[in-house]
């Protein structure tokens, strides 16, 4: 189907999503995944995926926001140092340096975005091999009001 706002979005064999939609972002393409929760109908799931379209730029630097604000300093006294075994099988210390503020936010590159019924949203980061691999999630079950959201490490 084609929509006004998140242009071409499958539905179908989408699993695990209800519809998908892809669309461009700064120099390169992001997906929207939209989820059917409780009672809130395909349409609600898609208004609220249409409002997060509109407003991504500043959603988008919101959430790097929160990222930073909850997850850099894990990086810094945690992350940023630790050992990887060579190919003798002796180990060896690897320091990355710690990160300002804007460092950390510079290295999230946001590559997708869930959304959840009517009223959840989660924004989906790689982050530059800061977290050896896992990717951050910046999660709001507020819709696009993200003054509630957390951050977290997953995958």
């Amino acid at each position: 189907m084609q929509h006004e706002i998140l242009g071409e979005v499958k539905t179908g064999d989408c699993d695990p999503y209800a519809a998908v939609a892809t669309i461009p972002y700064d120099s390169y393409e992001i997906q929207i995944g939209m989820v059917t929760l409780g009672d809130a109908p395909l349409e609600a799931t898609l208004e609220l995926a249409a409002n997060v379209v509109r407003r991504l730029a500043e959603l988008d630097q919101v959430a790097k926001r929160i990222a930073t604000r909850e997850l850099r300093d894990s990086y810094n006294n945690i992350w940023n140092e630790y050992d990887e075994q060579q190919e003798d099988g002796t180990f060896k210390t690897v320091s990355k340096p710690q990160l300002s503020e804007s460092e950390f936010q510079e290295k999230l590159l946001l590559y997708s975005v869930t959304v959840s019924g009517d009223q959840e949203v989660e924004f989906y980061y790689d982050e530059d091999d800061m977290f050896l691999g896992h990717f951050v999630l910046v999660n709001s079950r507020n819709g696009i009001d993200l003054s509630d959201a957390s951050a977290n490490l997953a995958g």
